[in-house]
Order: C-alpha cells, then structure tokens, then sequence
C-alpha cells in the first residue's frame, strides 16, 4: 500500500511505504538579514556573526539514557575543518578535546550504544582530495580515532538492538556515487559487502523494528528522495508524493524511528529557493 498526500497532509502508509510533503518556500530579498545563535561557540551564543574566520557548527546530535546529551560537528579556521566535539550536562555545553586527526576533518553523525560507548562518524580530506571515512569514539571517558578502511565518507551512524554501532555514507567512484555500510570488527572498521555498492548516498539512519536509511539517487542528474531498509542489503522502499519542479530535486538528510514508524526531512530544490521535505512511513519486521 501507498499513500499519496499533498502539500497539506501526511501521515503513515502501511508496510514499508513512505510518501512526502514540503513546506512553502522562503525566498530571502536583498534587504533580509540573518541573525545566529549559536551555543558551542566559546560557550555563549551571539546575536549576529559577521565576517567569520573561525567558527564551530555543530551537524549531528545525540543523547544518552542518563540525559547528557552529544554533539559532533567542525570547527573551523579558514579553509580548514577539525571535528568538534561537545557535551551537554546540568551545568550547560563543554567543549571536549578531540583526537587528532589527519586532513581536514568533520564529524556529522553521533550515537549513543547501551553500554555509554558513543560513536562519532564523518570524513577527512587528505592532500590531494582524498576523503577517507572517519569514525571516532568514546568510551573509558576517553575519545580516540577507529581504523576505517577504504575511501568515501560516513554521514551518519546508529545502534543496532545488539549494541553494534552501523554506519552509512558513500563514495565517489569514476564520477558516480555508490552507497557505503560499514561496522566494527574490534577496532576496525570495514565495508558491508553486501549493503555497499548500489546507486546514491545514504545521509541519516534510524533503528526500530526495522533499519531504516535515508538519502537520495540520482535520475538524469536530478536528485530523488531515497529511503533503504536494511536487509542483508538494502532494499529501497517506494516514496510517493508532489515531486520537485523539473530542473529541482529532493534530498532526505535525517530520519527517526520507534518501533515501526519513522520520520525523515529533508530540502527541496525549487531551482530558485529551498524548501523543507518531510517524509513518514512505517517499516517493520
């Protein structure tokens, strides 16, 4: 079964289905102003940031079942990126000293296992372009770097009901994308043979009953939405609704679950403004 909706409407198709809506646009005139906010900025938001050389963002967050809460981002001098790290406790955010890594380095998707470990993943651009994937974790109150192997990038990372930490991305290969799983074996990290390889990038993953991972495909060029459910490898799951103008596209960079519901957003390329996308869908067993 699917369900199709409109802009207005949403809700939760039966066995893995998903279907989406987006937010009107927002176009920004030449007489609009930004202000930011930011809290892992030396500890204290600021009103207004104007002509930044160092900054710090934070890209993926997560909390653990005593309430402190992770945070994993870049911070940023120049052209160069080191991770960010910073933890949130009753007494507010601190930053945490990050391992030392190689290349110009972010961290874009954290996850908290059952045993406190946390699991930091990203990516690092080496001399010459290189981007190997990066994957960093707590555990003994102490952060270090995990081996990875292979090249591409890992966006996002989530723990699986036996405390393996699974990670998602993708790599860049003679100009086209392909899909990247990886997990742990001891200190190691390497591929999932068996779901690497397919077509597109896979940003953001949710455990539930099922495993879920969102991103996106490309068609003639143009970006689609895409949502994977894992099983041995991944196996993508219909995704109906008002697609973007011709020339736009749809992207998927984060979803959620609990048990067989799940959630993802996203952006919509209306070729001259941005919009938001949301998706819902159930998957189970």
């Amino acid at each position: 079964m699917t369900l199709r909706i409109n802009r207005r409407q949403f809700g939760l198709a039966a066995s893995s289905a998903f279907a989406f809506t987006y937010s009107p646009r927002r176009v920004w005139g030449a007489n609009d102003r930004f202000y930011v906010a930011g809290i892992g900025v030396g500890g204290k938001g600021k009103g207004e940031v104007q002509d930044i050389t160092e900054e710090d963002e934070f890209l993926g967050v997560a909390a653990a079942p005593d309430g402190t809460v992770w945070a994993v981002g870049k911070h940023q001098v120049g052209a160069d990126y080191q991770p960010l790290i910073e933890r949130w406790d009753a007494s507010g955010w601190h930053v945490v000293t990050a391992p030392s890594v190689h290349g110009s380095s972010v961290l874009n998707g954290v996850a908290v296992a059952p045993d406190g470990s946390v699991y930091a993943v990203g990516w690092s651009v080496l001399a010459g372009g290189k981007t190997l994937p990066l994957v960093e974790r707590f555990h003994d109150d102490v952060w270090s770097v995990e081996h990875a192997t292979g090249a591409g990038l890992l966006s996002g990372v989530a723990v699986q009901p036996d405390g393996t930490p699974l990670a998602v991305g993708w790599a860049t290969v003679d100009g086209a994308d392909h899909i990247i799983t990886m997990q742990p074996s001891g200190n190691h990290w390497n591929l999932v043979p068996s779901a690497s390889g397919e077509p597109g990038r896979l940003a953001a993953i949710a455990v539930g009953e099922a495993t879920v991972a969102v991103g996106l495909t490309f068609s003639d060029g143009i970006p689609q939405p895409l949502v994977a459910r894992l099983d041995h490898g991944w196996t993508p799951i219909e995704v109906t609704g008002e697609r973007a103008p011709e020339t736009g596209g749809d992207q998927l960079l984060g979803v959620t679950g609990e048990l067989g519901a799940f959630r993802a957003v996203g952006i919509r390329d209306e070729v001259d403004a941005f919009a938001s996308l949301s998706a819902a869908g159930t998957c189970s067993g």
